[in-house]
This record gives structure tokens, C-alpha cells and sequence, in this order.
């Protein structure tokens, strides 16, 4: 697991959970957005200066009241560096913010799913009035397939050096048999 971020909490998102709150409600952590610019993001922001993908949240868990670990799978064609991510709630509203201007959290390949975790600090919020709805997607299944590809990769490299080898003995027994002879 990541080291925890600090987010940038919203106007947005702070009005959204006093409103949840005080109906006796929580608030709701739907999906994360990623995005490619980097800058400094404040409390007025209300989406990401250049959002790629917005993808459920694949895996939630509450560390401590204010801290909560987050899984997101991104995967489609969007080749770009993660400089930028929103934390949102209830499906639209952007709870939290993060950017840096110089910082990368992780390269999204067209080719490869990027598994996004982040462990995340929300001392701004009321302790215990978020929650995370997850699709519950067994994160262990996206490696099956690139596994199994490799798992095959490596067994024909070794089938290559056993035939090498075979044919390596047989070439040397050879030799000794034409050097043996007068």
C-alpha cells in the first residue's frame, strides 16, 4: 500500500457532506478521475484540469475514521502520466483533489490496465461520514492473463535451452568421437 495523501478538499465536496450529515446520511465514494496536467489544485476546484478516464472504485477499505484506501482499475486505449487524480462521490460531486506540478503518481499504458491505489487522508471531513462503494472486482483476475503469458514465455525459453543443450552434448560427443579416432 502507498504511503497516505493529503487531498485538497472541495467547497463542493465539504458542502455535499455537511448537506449528507445533516440529513444523517454519508457521503458516498463512487469512482476516481485521472487526469495528465500537473498544477496546485485549492478548495475551489471542481473537476481536473485535463480528466482521461473516470473509472469505478474497484476495491474500498476505511483504515482509520479520516483515512480511507482506495483501488481503481483503469483500463482502456488512454496512454498518459497520472499528474493529476479527483476523489468523487455520488457519482459527480468532487470530494477531493490531488496535483502536483512536478509529481507522477503512475504511467497508464494503452496496453496495460493501470491498478491505481491510493491510501487517502480526509482530516477534513467528519470522522466516519464517508463511506466507499466498491464493484467488489477481484483486482487478482487482471493479472491472470499477462501471467499466463509469461508462465508460457518462460517454459519455451526453456524448451529452447534443453534442445540447445541436447543438441549441444550431441555435438560435443561428436567432436570426441572424431578426435578419439587416428
Amino acid at each position: 500500500m502507498p504511503s497516505a495523501i493529503s487531498v485538497i478538499p472541495t467547497q463542493a465536496g465539504l458542502q455535499a457532506s455537511f448537506n449528507a450529515t445533516s440529513d444523517g446520511l454519508q457521503m458516498t465514494i463512487t469512482h476516481i478521475a485521472l487526469g495528465d496536467a500537473g498544477w496546485t489544485p485549492d478548495d475551489s476546484a471542481t473537476a481536473l484540469r485535463n480528466e482521461i478516464v473516470r473509472v469505478p472504485i474497484a476495491e474500498g477499505q476505511l483504515i482509520a475514521p479520516n483515512e480511507i484506501a482506495v483501488t481503481a482499475l483503469a483500463d482502456g486505449p488512454e496512454a498518459f502520466y497520472v499528474r493529476e487524480f479527483a476523489v468523487i462521490a455520488d457519482g459527480s460531486t468532487v470530494l477531493a483533489i490531488w496535483s502536483d506540478e512536478t509529481t507522477i503518481l503512475a504511467y497508464k499504458s494503452a496496453l496495460v490496465q493501470l491498478v491505481f491505489t491510493q491510501q487517502l487522508i480526509l482530516n477534513a471531513y467528519p470522522p466516519d461520514s464517508i463511506t466507499v462503494e466498491s464493484v467488489n472486482l477481484d483486482l487478482n483476475l487482471t493479472v491472470t492473463a499477462p501471467l499466463a503469458q509469461l508462465a508460457t514465455a518462460i517454459i519455451s525459453a526453456q524448451h529452447r535451452e534443453v534442445l540447445d543443450m541436447v543438441k549441444r552434448r550431441a555435438l560435443e560427443q561428436r567432436l570426441e568421437a572424431l578426435e578419439a579416432s587416428p
